[in-house]
Parts: structure tokens; C-alpha cells; sequence
């Protein structure tokens, strides 16, 4: 039976991928550092400004990129990956880790620009870049997550958190940007729902940018 388009790209970031993930890993190490932190910086003064007016900010990116690499997290999804400012930090990361991320988007032109980034920096081996529709992606891909990190369309923050906590690995967390300047009433739901829930330990970071990411991690 012939898969579709979007079945290609959920084999491949779920699993198909992982060989060529296994090879690229070998040559992550100083080299590798030194051009995505050189990227990194260069590009720094370019974040926030036109097509790339939607990325996390480059201390909040800094601050996940070592939240990820000292919990050694290796299987990492993205929703929203804007020109891929947070996803660098975060690929960068599961390369440390010897792991993968995987980041939606639905928009092409900011798509194609953070698949530039991606390989500007060296990164593209491992990150799996989906084009599409997240509201329907985040249901379809099979998890388990060790870290998800969310920054797309305020209005359907809890839907996210609804579709993927339960795909949450064991002591996997679950992050979410722009919680204490809500552009929508369901940011405020969302942040509610996972405070109250007991089975997630959840605070709000008000430290880097001041736009608030909130961390909600599994108890167990």
C-alpha cells in the first residue's frame, strides 16, 4: 500500500530516520559547536525582525538548549518552527545528546527559511522538519516525547497539551512560550490545566526574555 505524503513524513520522524540520525551523530563534537554557536551569534541581531518576527527569543532559546542537554534528552518535538531560531537551540541539543528533533510548521516561506538556517548551521542531520498542519500532525505522530516545546498559534495551546501529554515519556516536560503576555484567552486556559494537574510538576520561568515559558514535567 503506497503512503501518503504526510505518512512519509511521520514514518520518517518517528523511526525511518533513525539510521541516518545513528551515522550523523558520530561527527557532533567541538567542530560542530563552535559553527552553530558562530551561526547563532551572527544571526542574532536578524531574530525578531521580519520573516523571523515569530522566534523565541535567543536567551530563552539558550536556556531550553541547556534544560535538554542536562536532562539528556534525546527524542524532541517542536510545534512552531517559525525560521527555526528555537529549533536550532533545540537541534543543537539532540545532537549533543545523540538524538533528534522533530519541529512542524505550516507556513512554506518560513519553512524553506529555517531549512536554510538548518544547513547553514549544520544541524540538518538532525532534525526532522515537517511541513503541515500541526493541529492535525500532533495527533498523528506516535511519541513517546522526552520534551515538547510549544510556540505556534496561541488559540490552540491547550488543545496541543490536551493531544500530546499523554505522549509524554516518563520525566519528560513539557514547555510552552508567551504564557505571561496571552494573545488569546486559551493561553490562560492551557496554563491553568496544567497546573492543575497532578500528574505534571509546573512553573512558570520569568527569568531570560520575561515572556514567560512555563515547564510542566511528569511526576513519575
Amino acid at each position: 500500500m503506497h503512503l501518503t505524503r504526510r505518512r512519509l513524513l511521520i514514518a520518517a520522524a518517528s523511526g525511518c530516520a533513525a539510521a541516518l540520525g545513528r551515522r550523523a551523530h558520530a561527527g557532533a563534537g567541538t567542530a560542530l559547536d563552535r559553527r552553530v554557536q558562530a551561526y547563532l551569534d551572527r544571526k542574532r541581531p536578524d531574530w525578531g525582525r521580519g520573516v523571523n518576527r515569530w522566534n523565541l527569543r535567543y536567551e530563552d532559546g539558550k536556556a531550553l538548549h541547556e534544560l535538554v542537554v542536562s536532562r539528556g534528552w534525546k527524542r524532541l518535538l517542536e510545534v512552531g518552527t517559525s525560521t527555526g531560531h528555537s529549533a536550532l537551540w533545540l537541534g543543537w541539543a539532540a545532537a549533543k545528546n545523540r538524538g533528534r528533533l522533530t519541529t512542524i510548521e505550516i507556513d512554506p516561506e518560513r519553512h524553506a527559511e529555517a531549512l536554510r538556517n538548518f544547513r547553514a548551521a549544520g544541524l540538518d542531520p538532525y532534525i526532522d522538519a515537517l511541513l503541515g498542519d500541526a493541529h492535525e500532525l500532533v495527533r498523528e505522530l506516535p511519541g513517546p516525547w522526552e520534551f515538547v516545546f510549544q510556540d505556534a498559534d496561541k488559540s490552540w495551546y491547550l488543545n496541543y497539551w490536551n493531544d500530546l501529554k499523554g505522549k509524554l515519556a516518563p520525566r519528560g516536560c513539557y514547555a510552552a512560550d508567551n504564557v505571561l503576555r496571552p494573545m488569546a484567552p486559551e493561553v490562560a486556559q492551557f496554563v491553568e490545566a496544567a497546573k492543575s494537574d497532578p500528574a505534571f510538576d509546573t512553573r512558570i520561568d520569568d527569568r531570560g526574555s520575561g515572556e514567560g515559558i512555563l515547564l510542566a514535567c511528569r511526576r513519575d
